[in-house]
């Protein structure tokens, strides 16, 4: 017989049916637009590409908002739902009301956020990484879902974060998701330069959007990435 009594959930419990709820809501979303017509988007071999058969989806998702490893185990649960077409739009936040909402009373400094969030970024990389792509073998007959020498924890020890790994999500298409951003001011527009695969830019007019592009070419490029695997929209 079922207590009727109210329960009590712990912070943990919260969080976790709280992620439930969100990934549910947002995997209805990410499967309805997926098999919708048309081009989508994907991750392949270093760089985002043009895909056939389904549109793109990107979700904005704040680095304050979510742990690493929960956010990580989002992303790739949507990318495998919408078949290596989702994207996530990384933020760290713009409003002390938003902080509001998970237990802070303001957002840390700009440069403390872009800095939190780039520990932020070598963990989720680290988790995308933790199977390799081949180490699902599906062996029936012996029992065996995946090799276990290709699938590793990352035991990750930063200054504002810790993850054991390894994700608990199978290897995604084209080994993760794309990643999407909008920096604007320098510290933004490196952070755009180092992750992300595509940047919805946000300078005004012709000279001032070719200006952007420009910059966050040349800030590729001075980091060792190809600049033509950045589309800047």
């Amino acid at each position: 017989m079922n207590d009727p009594s109210p329960r009590l959930l712990t912070p943990v419990a919260a969080e976790r049916r709280a992620a439930l709820g969100v990934v549910r809501r947002q995997a209805l979303v990410a499967l309805a637009l997926a098999l919708a017509t048309g081009l989508g988007f994907g991750f392949e071999a270093g760089r985002s590409v043009l895909l056939g058969g389904g549109v793109g989806v990107v979700a904005t998702l704040s680095t304050m908002a979510y742990s690493p490893f929960l956010l990580a185990r989002l992303c790739a649960t949507l990318n495998h739902i919408a078949g290596g077409r989702f994207g996530w739009n990384i933020v760290t936040s713009g409003e002390d009301t938003a902080a509001q909402n998970f237990g802070m009373e303001k957002l840390p400094p700009r440069e403390l956020r872009y800095e939190m969030a780039e520990e932020f970024m070598e963990v989720v990389n680290l988790l995308f990484g933790s199977w390799d792509q081949d180490s699902i073998v599906l062996d029936r007959k012996n029992g065996v879902y995946a090799d276990h020498t290709k699938v590793r924890p990352i035991h990750f020890e930063g200054k504002y974060f810790s993850c054991r790994g390894p994700l608990n999500t199978a290897p995604q298409p084209g080994g993760r998701c794309t990643y999407v951003q909008a920096g604007g001011s320098p510290t933004g527009r490196a952070f755009a330069a180092r992750h992300a695969d595509s940047i919805i830019a946000t300078a005004n007019g012709v000279k001032g959007m070719k200006a952007y592009r420009d910059d966050i070419r040349a800030r590729a490029a001075a980091i060792g990435r190809n600049p033509d695997d950045i589309k800047v929209f």
